[in-house]
């Protein structure tokens, strides 16, 4: 019999549950065949066959609530019955039971559906599949008591729209509201105990959400219905496995969930409807501690509510998805105790785990007995083990496998023998001058010591013979070249260490099948001779046949291959083999490495990879940067931090080698691992103290990648200093050791600079007469007189502060809509902009800018051929308006900006140059006599543009066409009256690209000391420019290493050169970010400074939206809108820092400071949540009160930012909405 009771009534006798997650829910109906087995699809997603003791083990541990999701698709039949299979509907009987017949309670679902999305286009089939298949389970469990509770959706959505998460539309709460209804109506009309059976329905998604909440019909007149929400909180905590989590639960992760569990009390509990949180769980990050203090947290808050909660428990442990997982189901163990126990305890039960799994105890770190050093030994002497006796030269006869226990780790000589410079270096005037050509020193027999000394026995020598040998059908070896191979190869091996040579970077090797035949001629000769060179040398000699052979530039060149590839690579290996095996001296016995298909650590390349049974002296070679974008990705989605995702990966590949090599007795050595410097050596080390302790588990030798590179934004895997010989990281050396379980002994390691003081400038106290607002007198110099001094461009940048573009402005285009006949001016306010006034220099002059670029468009205001006279009241115009910086005693650039006839294409060339040479011709005789504070830019950013080149650097017919363009310039202003002989121009570059090729191709006058290269440079771009995919907002130590390495190659190409150079475009763009810019913008002035070059910022004038926000300076109302960011020039700069006309902020009382949270900065206008003290945002990952001044727009409070544009997706009652960058935002009415 059941009980009537009501629902309110019913869930206090509840503790809290559990979901059989990702079982009976499980769908694989793609692929199998339930016709079949009806069953199967129970274990279709790992987890194993239910059953009792499941449950039996988590009610022993005060669990009493147990929801079975269900899915029921692909278990019943056509129209109109929708008959359920007799099988699966007794296997769910069966499984219901386990906990029910225990006494515990049961929640039976319909879960992962495809026909019950919530759109009125499929509304009526919905609602006629609902209630015939719930017909049929109340049929099937009708005598059933109040134990056994039936939820009629589960998160029932507008899937794949935007407000499938978002909280709803009104088509989709109509939707479930109606779903809902026809639900309630199916049971309560049903037989047995069903008319008093407790149900459960959701809002739209179930979501915790406020649209969803306040749009849900619930009954009134029913006392047995539940609502049934779902609350993943705080979300970047609990379920975000992306951007923005965090396996933190702190403050903020706090207020989260509490906003979480206010809003679900406010809804139901206040208004006396009983709830369950039907799921809820936070995904392990390794953060168990975490986890427990939000699960005791979490229950504490909703226990006082009288809400029982039901953990969604996927079954999943490992891997980087969502492992929600809490019993282990085949081992009928508690994973996680501490959370349980803090389920127990938050909902105030007895705290007692059972079935606990045991944890391993930690394995104490291995050590060898220290031996004291007699008086007499140095600190930086070797031990006697680092340096065995020299060789003998007879082979000892041993296995492969026994041969790499000998070794510890080790080193690749890399960029080094393998570096190809056959393109630019004669190799027939010295054949070992490509040693160095990649930038790294001659090679000497200290780098190995060094190494030696901390342990490392194990030297690859990476080898490229190309260019090194002569043609068919001998490819002979050049002898000057094999001598400087044996020289190299005998400086460790001669100390004792194990050695591997190889063929590397070889481009006659690729993997195949046309190319194969002359492969394996060239191999077999190659290694021929190679063989009887080094044939008296004994096993620590290592032959290894090819470095990551593959299908260069094809789709499965670095995914594993294909057959082709495969193919190829097998059989080269085993002419590699047959060649070293007949050859004389040592080699039949000599140990070799081969490789799979590109050295892969690939399951497909493991597959596929033949490796010789018969034969104990061969090792498999593999390469594996892992996780890959902690180690080698220098592109999007590479990290800086070794957390638990890199960990997992790091496992599963080494779970691969294992299993192929290690697990099948195969020896094996690492031949290429690491992790590039992004400024992280504590994540490093970690890492490489992790990854060595797990491949010294298995036996494994790992030879880490040091291709000498230390700067820049490459691939920097530089470990050892070999100009000093220093050990530049001893951090991940001591790593190595400790997790080889080596003495941890690190020695001639680099000295660490002490960090510099922060530079300061004693501040200069104001007179009692000085405004604040007045500029110092040095401000303004006189005005000019017109007589140009006879300086060098040198001198006359040194008197430059810092400078300001008038963007968007009079290079604004708009031909295509104004009516440039009628109004050649108009174009200046055509881009958004206000008309250019006096008064808007004269505001920047008194914040100590000095220099002024007008960027401006001639295209539109100047005639037809051949003359293209420039239209005079243009002229006029742009002379007004130099004029304004000029006459008060500030530097002035003049250009040609967004013109579309001087592109860089040969094609056009002529009539550009023809062009270039009649505007410059009229603009120089304007200002004829103007001195040199006006200075003249011939070219904006010159390129190929819409070609891959455009951004890149350029090529061939771009430089000459820049270079050819740039000469037309100088030639036409030299050759002008007045004061152009002696005018300093600026040209550029490429594109004034900051750009190694474009730098190397530019051709810079050295008969002319007054003229600047002009060279812009957004960077680092990803801060500063780029608005896409990898855009960031901070300003951290990989941002530096990218700017850094810009400025090196302004550096290196014009200041050391003697050019002086002009920074003429660059700014970082608004992302709410002003504190990171004002530190980004300091940084790089400090740098441009101890250059001598001056910097131009480019303000558009833009502030708000989504596009490219570089605005500085608000030319309507003549502020300073980004004042740190000024106050951080002039400080860079070596200024006064005095920052006049800035933007007044609003005052207004902190409201959040009695609470204990600081209120948001004035350009923080986020609102994450609001209660009933007021909005709140999130700064440096803390709440903080959203201040009234900073509410910019309607949807502020609601969390979302007002549109940029009119175009309306849905209306509610609080106005239209959105959608900007795949979130919602609100429709400004009085703009649209």
């Amino acid at each position: 019999p059941i009980r009537d009771i009501s629902s309110k009534e019913l869930i206090k006798e509840m503790n809290f549950g559990w979901n059989l997650g990702n079982t009976l829910d499980a769908q694989c109906i793609e692929y199998l065949n339930y016709d079949k087995d009806q069953t199967a699809s129970e274990t279709c997603w790992g987890n194993p066959k239910t059953t009792e003791d499941m449950f039996k083990v988590l009610m022993d541990n005060q669990f009493n609530v147990f929801r079975i999701p269900t899915t029921w698709s692909g278990h019943f039949g056509e129209a109109p019955d929708y008959k359920i299979n007799e099988k699966w509907l007794k296997r769910v009987h069966e499984i219901v039971d386990y906990p029910y017949k225990n006494g515990a309670f049961v929640i039976l679902n319909l879960h992962h559906e495809t026909w019950n999305h919530a759109f009125s286009e499929t509304l009526d089939t919905a609602k006629e599949i609902l209630e015939k298949i719930w017909s049929q389970i109340a049929k099937e469990f009708k005598d059933y008591d109040e134990h056994l509770i039936f939820e009629g959706l589960n998160e029932p959505r507008k899937n794949d729209t935007p407000v499938e998460w978002t909280g709803g539309d009104q088509e989709g709460w109509d939707a479930v509201n109606a779903m809902n209804a026809v639900f309630l109506k199916t049971i309560r009309s049903s037989g047995g105990n069903n008319p008093k059976r407790h149900l459960m329905i959701p809002p739209y998604a179930a979501a915790c959400n406020e649209n969803s909440f306040k749009n849900f019909i619930f009954p009134e007149d029913d006392d047995k219905v539940i609502a049934s929400v779902h609350a993943y909180a705080p979300y970047n905590f609990a379920l975000n496995n992306g951007e923005g989590a965090v396996d933190k639960f702190d403050a903020a992760g706090k207020k989260d969930l509490e906003w979480n569990i206010n809003l679900m009390k406010k809804r139901f509990v206040d208004q006396g409807i009983p709830m369950i949180l039907g799921e809820y769980g936070a995904m392990n990050r390794d953060n168990e501690e975490d986890r427990a203090a939000w699960a005791e947290f979490y229950m504490e808050k909703v226990t006082a509510m009288g809400v029982p909660q039901v953990w969604w428990d996927n079954g999943i442990f490992e891997g980087t998805g969502e492992r929600f997982g809490l019993l282990d189901r085949k081992n009928l163990k508690i994973v996680y105790p501490t959370i349980v126990a803090a389920l127990q305890k938050g909902r105030g039960l007895e705290v007692n785990v059972v079935h606990a799994i045991e944890k391993k105890p930690e394995e104490p770190t291995k050590t060898t007995e220290p031996v004291e050093p007699t008086e007499t030994t140095s600190p930086e002497e070797p031990a006697e083990t680092t340096n065995p006796e020299e060789p003998t030269g007879n082979i000892r006869d041993i296995s492969s496998k026994e041969l790499i226990k000998e070794m510890n780790f080790g080193w690749n000589l890399g960029n080094t023998l393998d570096a190809q410079c056959i393109e630019y270096l004669n190799y027939d005037k010295d054949q070992t001058a490509s040693e160095t050509c990649w930038g790294n020193p001659k090679t000497t027999e200290d780098m190995f010591k060094v190494l030696m000394d901390n342990q490392f026995n194990v030297f690859r020598i990476p080898t490229t013979w190309s260019g090194h040998f002569g043609e068919a059908p001998d490819y002979k070896i050049n002898e000057k070249w094999l001598k400087r191979v044996h020289e190299i190869v005998d400086y460790p091996y001669k100390n004792g260490a194990f050695v591997i040579l190889n063929l590397h970077h070889e481009t006659w090797n690729h993997a195949f099948s046309e190319t194969l035949d002359t492969a394996k001629e060239i191999l077999e000769k190659i290694w021929s001779q190679i063989a009887e060179e080094f044939k008296d040398y004994d096993e620590h000699l290592i032959f290894e046949g090819l470095n990551e052979p593959r299908k260069n530039d094809t789709p499965v060149e670095s995914t594993g291959g294909d057959q082709e590839g495969w193919d190829a690579v097998n059989a080269m290996n085993a002419v590699f083999l047959k060649t070293i095996r007949s050859s004389g001296g040592n080699n039949p016995k000599r140990h070799l490495m081969i490789p799979p298909y590109a050295a892969a650590c690939n399951e497909n390349s493991f597959k596929n990879f033949i490796f010789p049974e018969d034969d104990d002296k061969v090792i498999a070679s593999v390469h594996a940067y892992a996780p890959y974008n902690f180690a080698l990705n220098n592109g999007e989605g590479a990290v800086d931090k070794f957390d638990a995702a890199g960990k997992n990966d790091l496992e599963w590949n080494i779970n691969l080698m294992k299993k192929r090599f290690v697990d099948q007795g195969i020896p094996m050595i690492l031949g290429e691992y690491g992790a590039m410097n992004r400024d992280n050596e504590e994540d490093r080390a970690a890492w490489a103290e992790f990854y060595m302790e797990k491949v010294t588990a298995m036996g494994v030798p790992q030879v880490w990648w040091d291709n000498g590179i230390f700067e820049g934004t490459g691939e920097r895997f530089g470990l050892l200093d070999r100009r000093n010989l220093k050990i530049v990281y001893p951090t991940i050396v001591a790593a190595l050791q400790k997790g080889r379980g080596l003495e941890v002994n690190v020695v001639h390691a680099v000295e660490k600079k002490p960090e510099e003081p922060t530079k300061t400038t004693e501040p200069v106290e104001p007179t009692e007469t000085t405004s604040p607002e007045e500029p110092t007198e040095t401000t303004n110099p006189e005005e000019p007189t017109g007589n140009i001094r006879d300086i060098s461009s040198k001198e006359l940048i040194k008197e430059m502060n810092f400078g300001w573009n008038l963007g968007n402005t009079l290079d604004a285009q708009c031909i295509e809509y104004l009516n440039y006949d009628k109004d050649q001016t108009a174009s200046e306010t055509c881009w958004g902009n206000p008309k250019t006034t006096e008064d808007m220099f004269k505001v920047l002059m008194d914040n100590q800018f000095n220099v002024f670029r007008i960027p401006t468009t001639w295209s539109g205001h100047f005639g037809e051929a051949p003359d293209y006279k420039i239209n005079e009241k243009w002229l006029k115009r742009v002379h007004e308006i130099v004029d304004y910086p000029y006459k008060n005693g500030a530097f002035v650039i003049l250009n040609l900006h967004h013109e579309t006839w001087n592109h860089a294409f040969s094609e056009t060339l002529d009539t550009a140059k023809e062009i270039l040479e009649k505007i410059w011709s009229q603009i120089a005789e304007e200002f004829k006599d103007y001195d040199e504070h006006l200075i003249f830019e011939g070219l904006n950013e010159p390129r190929k543009n819409d070609t891959p080149v455009e951004w890149t650097g350029g090529d061939q017919e771009g430089w000459d066409a820049v270079n050819a363009m740039n000469a037309v310039f100088l030639k036409t202003i030299r050759s002008s009256g007045g004061n152009n002989p002696k005018r300093h121009l600026m040209i550029p570059p490429y594109a004034a690209a900051c750009n190694e090729n474009s730098f190397k191709n530019f051709i810079f006058p050295e008969d002319d000391d007054k003229v600047i290269a002009s060279v812009h440079a957004y960077a680092p771009y990803n801060f500063a420019l780029n608005n896409g995919a990898g855009a960031v907002d901070k300003f951290d130590a990989a941002g530096k290493k990218d700017l850094e390495w810009n400025i090196n190659l302004m550096k290196k190409r014009f200041v050391d050169q003697g050019i002086p150079m002009i920074l003429g475009e660059y700014g970082a763009m608004n992302r709410d970010n002003e504190e990171e810019r004002a530190t980004w913008a300091e940084f790089y002035m400090e740098k441009v400074t101890a250059m001598g070059v001056p910097q131009v910022w480019w303000d558009n004038g833009v502030f708000e939206g989504t596009g490219e926000r570089f605005g500085l300076l608000d030319r309507k109302n003549l502020k300073i809108v980004y004042p740190t960011i000024v106050a951080a020039l002039q400080k860079g700069r070596g200024l006064e820092v005095k920052v006049v006309h800035a933007n007044e902020e609003e005052t207004e009382e902190c409201w959040s400071e009695k609470y204990g949270y600081e209120c948001c900065s004035p350009n923080n206008t986020k609102v994450v949540v609001s209660d009933e003290s007021g909005n709140w945002g999130v700064e440096n990952g803390n709440w903080c009160g959203v201040l009234k001044y900073t509410e910019k727009c309607w949807s502020l409070p609601f969390g979302y930012p007002c549109c940029p544009h009119c175009k309306a997706l849905t209306k509610d009652e609080n106005g239209k909405w959105g959608e900007v960058n795949g979130e919602w935002c609100g429709i400004v009415a009085d703009k649209c």
